[in-house]
């Protein structure tokens, strides 16, 4: 009921009837509505179904059903003909789709809720999704030798903003038709872009700059450059140096600088927030790069900041875990690879789902709950049905902590509910 009441109030099933690429019948007499699937996908994501036989069996749960307002799913042949069916346009229209419910939920969520600093935050990044035998058109062999497939996404928020699943795709190919994609959703306002090397060329240090107002992108490709003009920097350029816990568990002596450098590809020379760091008894410097917007600073205190604040990038990397493994989507049903996309983008709308009901139904203390936290502890509830006059009710059994949000989330989203507490 709560998936419904995101649902209801988006309008998200209403909107699947404009997009005709959706249907992919010959004969609309026959077989099942789009909006049919869309729903069924996204109640088996929503409770923690990974396959196409949890989607198919939902249609065991027949009170769910009736109370959906379905009276049948397609079985998972069905479901895996519609999604091969769907091709490109019908990929682009579900991107479409994910896209308008993004925006909707984040126009209506209260912006202290997922802005930094004011700031809209974005994140760019691509994770492996590995697969085995010869059955996955597209999966290549990636650059650590196994054979997957790519899946690009640029997050806005919380929230999965775009995304695409491919062999493998030139990343900066896919950040450029991202950042087109999103940039009317951007306005004037204030938004920072988080990055890692994938998006270091000089193409896409280009396109950072003119989508974002702020950015930090981390550059640990074509470093020797970089190395020459940082080892050759005087000692007045960096700061006063401090003892960090590095990675691995051990501290090394660190100091922060700035620097300058053209990247091929780049109209420009280009800011770079440096570090030098070195364990005790090593004998030379080893140095990080990230690339930031032009004004950042000149300090080495404020290259500190940078730094500090590209860190941040880390909590947008977890998300992945939560997506891949909460969501089920760490193996692609189908040999088509638009059928993979196809529901690679649902599976990315039902967690945005999900991400909605923490955002504008949840407590603040619920924020950071995983997925799979969110489905145990709300959606999934004990549910007894009663016919009475004519009538079918649910009779929910909700921890008495939630009940403030169960009320609040019926009265707004679906007023034909009542909920009352019972004795006993």
């Amino acid at each position: 009921m709560a998936v419904l009441g995101v649902l209801r109030a988006s309008g998200l099933l209403d909107r699947v009837a404009e997009y005709p690429a959706l249907d992919a019948r010959r004969d609309k007499s026959h077989g099942f509505e789009p909006e049919v699937y869309v729903a069924a996908v996204l109640f088996s994501h929503c409770t923690g179904g990974a396959s196409l036989s949890d989607v198919e069996a939902l249609g065991e749960d027949r009170a769910l059903l009736e109370l959906l307002g379905i009276g049948e799913v397609p079985d998972q042949t069905t479901l895996g003909e519609w999604l091969r069916a769907l091709g490109e346009p019908g990929g682009r229209a579900l991107k479409e789709l994910n896209r308008h419910f993004c925006n909707w939920v984040l126009r209506e969520a209260p912006g202290e809720r997922w802005l930094y600093g004011g700031e809209e935050e974005w994140f760019f990044d691509d994770t492996q999704i590995e697969v085995t035998g010869r059955k996955f058109e597209g999966a290549a062999i990636n650059y650590n030798g196994d054979l997957a497939l790519g899946w690009q996404t640029l997050w806005r928020g919380p929230l999965i903003a775009e995304c695409s699943l491919g062999g493998q795709r030139d990343v900066g190919e896919c950040f450029t038709e991202f950042c087109e994609a999103s940039a009317t959703v951007r306005g004037e306002g204030r938004h920072y872009l988080y990055a890692d090397s994938g998006s270091s060329d000089g193409a896409g240090l280009e396109t950072a700059s003119g989508h974002f107002t702020r950015h930090s992108i981390s550059y640990n490709k074509w470093v020797s450059p970089l190395e020459r003009i940082a080892a050759g920097l005087p000692e007045s350029a960096w700061g006063e140096g401090s003892m960090e816990r590095w990675r691995g568990g051990g501290e090394h002596f660190v100091e922060y600088g700035w620097l300058r450098h053209q990247p091929e590809g780049c109209a420009g020379p280009r800011l770079y927030a440096v570090l030098r760091h070195r364990a005790e008894g090593d004998m030379f410097w080893q140095y990080c790069f990230i690339e930031v917007e032009e004004g950042r600073g000149d300090t080495p205190t404020q290259s500190r900041a940078a730094f500090e604040r590209h860190r941040l990038k880390g909590e947008c990397e977890r998300r992945f875990g939560e997506v891949l493994i909460d969501m089920g989507l760490h193996r692609p049903p189908c040999q088509s690879l638009a059928a993979n996309d196809a529901w690679f983008t649902l599976g990315a709308l039902a967690y945005n789902v999900l991400g909605a009901l923490k955002l504008l139904v949840l407590p603040e203390r619920d924020l950071a709950r995983r997925p799979r936290t969110v489905m145990q502890r709300l959606l999934l509830v004990p549910m007894e049905l009663k016919r009475h006059a004519r009538q079918l009710k649910a009779i929910l059994s909700v921890w008495e902590g939630r009940l403030a949000q169960w009320r609040a989330l019926l009265a707004e989203w679906l007023p034909g509910h009542r909920l009352r507490a019972r004795a006993g």
